[in-house]
């Protein structure tokens, strides 16, 4: 009876053998390509989608798919046992063949995470002490766990939140970002940065904005204006806008108007927290500078002279300049 069993097991094997011969797609061989972090790319030798032709992947911690060439991304790094199964069918959907082939995948715990944000106080919304937290983690992905603490005992899970303090004080915000596989399953792959904002009470700001402005005799369009504002620092946030719809971040700039006109010029300072963060102390001040054309110089001076008739040494001299007027102002120097 065993003798008979060991046939009928050797018989199998051989019509196995023979079905895969005859078939060349019937072959689950694979390679693996290790992408970056822990993603690994799955390259079957038949690949590509061909009719009657099916993918089974099982990853080795899992995970599966039935793509031709899935990629896919493990939650740890270590070694893993993946497995691939293909079948074959005819056009009637029937089972020709069928072959199994195993590999080692080994995953180094890559991690090249790095978490950072900044922060702006809404200047432009009617709530006071409100911050825009922008979130510029790379590498960042919508599908990334993504965990803001904002200091005052309040959280978020949001990727760009706005935040509202109820009372002006220095906060500790924190970000955690935490890189989720393929399959949607949280990795150990996770980064976190905290940087300090100060909220500022508006009646606490003591910023006075003010500026000083000049023409220069070279260029009659040209400005010079001089930032007066108290206390500056080179840290403030300073924006200029110079009424002919152009503007300036510099601190003292130099402006150049195309053509004459009354302008209005405003300066507009915000002061930033240690961390760069910009805060809710605002100021803003304008002035009205009328750039005039040049006064047109078509003055030519002239003279001429002459010895007085029957005076000794006695010259009159003439004055033919043009144009002339009698409110000129004239120095002769003899």
């Amino acid at each position: 009876m065993k003798n008979i069993f060991t046939l009928f097991v050797l018989l199998l094997s051989i019509a196995g053998l023979s079905s895969k011969a005859q078939n060349t797609n019937c072959n689950a061989e694979f390679s693996v390509a290790y992408l970056t972090g822990n993603t690994v790319q799955f390259n079957p030798v038949v690949g590509g989608t061909i009719a009657g032709i099916h993918h089974i992947w099982y990853f080795g911690e899992g995970g599966s798919s039935a793509l031709a060439a899935p990629v896919y991304t493990y939650g740890a790094g270590g070694v893993f046992t993946a497995e691939h199964i293909i079948i074959v069918q005819n056009p009637n959907g029937v089972e020709v063949c069928r072959d199994t082939f195993y590999r080692v995948v080994q995953v180094q715990n890559i991690c090249n995470l790095a978490a950072n944000f900044y922060s702006n106080h809404d200047s432009i919304g009617t709530v006071p002490n409100t911050y825009i937290f922008v979130n510029t983690t790379l590498p960042l992905n919508t599908s990334d766990s993504v965990r803001w603490t904002f200091g005052d005992g309040t959280s978020s899970n949001q990727f760009n939140p706005h935040h509202t303090y109820a009372q002006p004080g220095t906060y500790t915000v924190c970000l955690r970002v935490q890189q989720r596989n393929s399959a949607g399953g949280l990795t150990n792959c996770v980064s976190e940065i905290c940087h300090p904002v100060v909220v500022v009470s508006p009646s606490a700001c003591t910023l006075v904005a003010n500026f000083v402005f000049s023409g220069t005799a070279s260029s009659p369009f040209t400005y010079h204006f001089e930032n007066t504002s108290t206390p500056l620092n080179t840290t403030d946030s300073i924006r200029w806008t110079f009424g002919d719809g152009t503007s300036s971040n510099q601190v003292n700039p130099t402006h150049t108007y195309t053509a004459a006109g009354t302008y209005t010029v405003c300066l507009r300072i915000q002061k930033r927290d240690p961390n760069g963060g910009l805060t809710n102390c605002i100021k803003e001040i304008c002035h009205i500078v009328i750039v005039t054309n040049p006064i047109s110089c078509n003055l030519v001076a002239s003279f001429s002279y002459g010895l007085i008739p029957g005076a000794i040494n006695t010259y009159h001299f003439e004055n033919t300049s043009t144009p002339l007027n009698t409110t000129d102002s004239i120095r002769w120097t003899f």
